[in-house]
């Protein structure tokens, strides 16, 4: 079922390399560390309740296109739009099966940022993100249908540009969308689950 809906993303493809922009556009490829985590809380009857939660680290890669828009001429405004394959989730530590348990949530996540050169080779950026849940593999539940197959949030960036094809980047992804459809109790009890995520690695300029 998630197969099939992985469809989407050949619409962002297209827009991706729109000939339009063919004689502006860079390209780069990337990969790095995630530190990421999920938001997790109870919510009874309205009361939420927070579950706290350890990190996952794992990694992440993929590839970007980057093209130059004019906000402000006087300025280096540019439009990023990522395509990755990112491995996220949480870990937790469960003493009756002998150790730390992850919960692991493998996305293709899609995010688009405005980056603006706030200094000399080093450039801010700030949009949202898309994704798509390829592979839950849950401890506690046991079931990727639990979790919904779509994830969008808020992006955000900091970039330094290390030598001319080479730069280093953090990004930061908050999700504002609940991935985790579970209720107990006829609906009295839910889990909510929100992605957390912070990515550092390395950029290369093709």
């Amino acid at each position: 079922m998630r197969i099939t809906k992985t469809k989407f993303l050949f619409i962002f493809l297209l827009v991706l390399f729109n000939k339009s922009f063919s004689q502006s556009l860079t390209y780069e490829i990337y990969g790095g560390i995630n530190i990421s985590n999920l938001k997790s809380s109870v919510n009874h009857n309205g009361n939420h309740s927070r579950v706290s939660l350890d990190p996952r680290t794992a990694y992440f890669f993929g590839g970007s296109i980057e093209f130059p828009i004019n906000i402000v001429k006087e300025y280096n405004f540019l439009l990023n739009i990522q395509l990755q394959y990112s491995l996220q989730g949480s870990s937790f530590y469960f003493m009756h099966d002998g150790g730390r348990q992850y919960d692991k949530v493998n996305q293709i996540n899609l995010p688009f940022r405005i980056k603006f050169e706030l200094l000399k080779n080093f450039f801010i950026g700030a949009g949202g993100y898309v994704g798509y849940l390829v592979h839950v593999d849950d401890y506690l539940y046991e079931d990727e249908n639990n979790y919904s197959d779509f994830d969008a949030g808020i992006a955000t960036s900091i970039q330094y540009k290390i030598f001319k094809k080479l730069s280093i980047e953090a990004k930061y992804l908050f999700g504002l969308t609940d991935i985790l459809n579970r209720e107990f109790d006829s609906g009295e009890y839910k889990h909510d689950d929100f992605n957390s995520v912070f990515q550092i690695g390395l950029n290369y300029k093709i």
